[in-house]
C-alpha cells in the first residue's frame, strides 16, 4: 500500500475509533454536555490511562520474570506482589540506575 493511502486509511481508522469512543461516552452519560476541549482532554486522559496500564503490566511481568517481585495469589482475591528480599541489593542498584534493564 502506498504511503498516501496508508495515511488515509490510518486517519479513517483513527476517526472511526474516536467517533465510537465519544459516542460511547455520551451514551454512558446522556445528560452530559461538554466542550470540544473537555472531550479532547477526556480522550487524552483515557489514552494515557490505557498506556499506563499496559506499561504497568509489562513492568510487573518483567519484575516477576527477573524475580525482583514475587506474585502471590490469595484465594478469592486478586494477585498481590511483594519484593523478593533476596534481590533487594540488585533492586536498589536498578532503581539508582547503576544496572541496566535487560530483556
Amino acid at each position: 500500500m502506498p504511503q498516501k493511502e496508508f495515511v488515509k486509511e490510518r486517519s479513517r481508522n483513527s476517526r472511526e475509533e474516536a467517533t465510537r469512543e465519544i459516542l460511547e461516552l455520551f451514551l454512558r452519560s446522556p445528560e452530559m454536555a461538554d466542550s470540544f476541549h473537555g472531550i479532547a482532554r477526556w480522550r487524552v486522559l483515557q489514552a494515557a490511562v490505557q498506556r499506563n496500564i499496559a506499561a504497568t503490566e509489562s513492568a510487573l511481568n518483567w519484575l516477576i520474570k527477573e524475580q525482583f517481585l514475587i506474585e502471590e495469589t490469595i484465594a478469592g482475591s486478586q494477585s498481590v506482589f511483594r519484593l523478593n528480599r533476596d534481590k533487594k541489593g540488585e533492586a536498589e542498584k536498578l532503581v539508582e540506575g547503576d544496572d541496566d534493564l535487560k530483556e
